[in-house]
């Protein structure tokens, strides 16, 4: 600031000066008696703070996982979670997800895992904190996983309990 000079309205001023295009002053000039006193608005370390700010004002963080609603899922991870489908509300109460109970209520629960499936990752990414995006898609493969594990588990115990109730109902009407 020194050497700089600053326009003058009399004996007595006082000028801020700005930083970027936004009214917040870092620096104020106090002109009193033809004498000029600079004086700092910011610690250095609020200024460091305040450019970092205005450097990264408009670009979306890399990973902004576990904001809540604020944060916005990448366009690489966007698509249907088989995870949140098979698994619906374990899959919810694991992801943290605020919605996960609705599957349990009557009718509305019918419908919902198919709109856990289609809305899946945008909530885990969410409601959870994620290390990094092949975290996120390690962990919702390995759900989408354990899902499809259940689903022909329990559609294999239908069939060979189905069989056995069967058999044993023959047994029981033929005697």
């Amino acid at each position: 600031m020194a050497g700089q000079d600053f326009p003058s309205k009399g004996k007595n001023s006082l000028f801020f000066i700005f930083h970027y295009s936004f009214f917040i002053p870092l620096r104020a000039v106090c002109v009193l008696g033809g004498s000029k006193t600079v004086i700092q608005m910011r610690s250095s370390d609020e200024q460091a703070k305040f450019d970092r700010f205005i450097a990264n004002l408009g670009k979306v963080p890399d990973n902004d996982s576990g904001r809540g609603p604020e944060s916005r899922l990448p366009n690489e991870l966007r698509g249907m979670n088989w995870g949140a489908l098979l698994l619906n509300f374990i899959w919810g109460l694991a992801m943290k997800t605020p919605w996960a109970w609705l599957c349990l209520v009557p009718i509305i629960g019918m419908v919902w895992p198919f709109v856990m499936w289609v809305r899946g990752n945008e909530w885990a990414w969410q409601y959870r904190k994620w290390d990094s995006f092949d975290h996120f898609r390690r962990v919702q493969e390995k759900w989408a996983l354990w899902g499809l594990i259940l689903i022909v588990v329990s559609i294999v115990l239908s069939i060979l309990l189905m069989s056995w109730t069967q058999r044993m109902m023959s047994r029981f009407l033929t005697v």
